[in-house]
């Protein structure tokens, strides 16, 4: 079964279940909005924004955890597996994914466990319903393969309880089709609030200088010309990124990398879409860092024209941990430098998994 259909299923079957007084509390997800229906979580409606609660819920007196976003929405739901601390010292997108997913196993369904797996490609050692018992003395291990799987391992005493491997695969992570992945950025990145423009840094890589530049020597991607290097001046001991009309193969690079240094340009995005649709839009470029910075994305950027005042490029927004690429190609006129009327155009094409990215999008242009 395709995936982008599988999930709709799953929701569709999880909705015909009985439904609870939680209408007020909304999802931040299409699956976190039918768990939230079936369980009926009392006193849900005082849930606050940027909350984390892990005493507050339980389902057949286990605790559950349950995060609510800024916007007041519920961003996750599952069992509580994972403390905090755990979280903080090895962060992964592992943990909420565990938390809901084995929760969904253990709730009422039309489908079989044994079949939801197998659509998951999900493959399990031991039974998912002991990790409802689960205390917290079990130790954890975590492995992973790049752009291919995660395997997770729960024991005690040297004595292997439950195991998973399942794919680094972001729709399965997130729980959430491609169309509802691609709908869902759009809602956010409208709603995020722009990073402010920052003109000193903190460089992190190795240093290099060239004449009065700076450069702060970041990583490659997929070949040479797509790097995360910073363009950067020193002056009484600190390091500003350099915002220069004069300069606009150093200028563009680090505001498309760090964001505005000094003041924000608007951005006309169109996001294609899966079916060969379209949406278009407008955002600054500080709200797009922003968005990137919250996905945990690694940044990457290369030119490939400077021709008649305008700068192209490519933008690759990549996320490891979740098996996914943004590539951002964009046409930024030179002139809005020099506070020129006008925005950079750019065209979006989201949540490609990683192995599926290649140079070829190096090439990716606006139509």
């Amino acid at each position: 079964m395709n995936t982008l259909f599988r999930i709709p299923l799953l929701l569709l079957l999880l909705a015909a279940l009985p439904a609870g007084a939680t209408a007020q509390v909304r999802g931040a997800t299409e699956r976190i909005g039918s768990l939230l229906r079936v369980l009926r979580l009392s006193g849900a409606d005082t849930l606050r924004p940027a909350t984390d609660y892990t005493e507050n819920f339980t389902r057949q007196g286990r605790p559950l955890h349950v995060v609510t976003n800024r916007w007041g929405e519920v961003a996750h739901v599952g069992y509580y597996l994972f403390p905090a601390g755990l979280r903080a010292s090895q962060p992964s997108p592992v943990y909420d994914f565990l938390e809901r997913y084995l929760l969904e196993l253990d709730l009422p369904s039309q489908l079989p466990r044994q079949m939801r797996l197998s659509l998951d490609k999900v493959t399990v050692k031991g039974n998912p319903a002991a990790a409802a018992a689960f205390d917290g003395t079990e130790s954890f291990g975590l492995s992973s393969e790049l752009m291919r799987n995660y395997s997770v391992r729960w024991s005690r005493e040297g004595r292997e309880l439950l195991s998973l491997n399942f794919p680094m695969d972001c729709q399965l992570l997130t729980g959430c089709n491609a169309i509802e992945l691609e709908k869902n950025l759009a809602r956010d990145l409208r709603r995020t609030e722009p990073l402010p423009p920052c003109a000193t840094v903190a460089p992190r890589g190795e240093l290099t200088a060239s004449g009065a530049t700076v450069i702060c020597h970041g990583r490659t991607y997929l070949n040479e010309l797509i790097r995360s290097d910073l363009y950067l001046r020193k002056s009484a001991g600190s390091y500003f990124l350099i915002e220069d009309a004069a300069r606009p193969l150093q200028t563009i690079p680090n505001l498309m990398l760090a964001g505005p240094a000094g003041r924000d340009y608007r951005m006309d995005l169109s996001l294609d879409k899966y079916g060969y649709d379209a949406e278009t839009f407008t955002v600054s470029l500080g709200q797009w860092q922003a968005f990137c910075r919250e996905q945990g994305c690694e940044l990457y950027f290369g030119v490939k024209t400077l021709s008649g005042g305008v700068l192209t490029g490519t933008l690759f927004a990549v996320n490891e941990r979740m098996g996914y690429n943004h590539v951002l190609s964009v046409e930024f006129p030179v002139s809005l430098l020099q506070g020129g009327e006008g925005s950079i155009r750019a065209r979006l094409l989201a949540y490609i998994p990683l192995h599926n990215v290649s140079e070829k999008y190096f090439k990716f242009n606006i139509k």
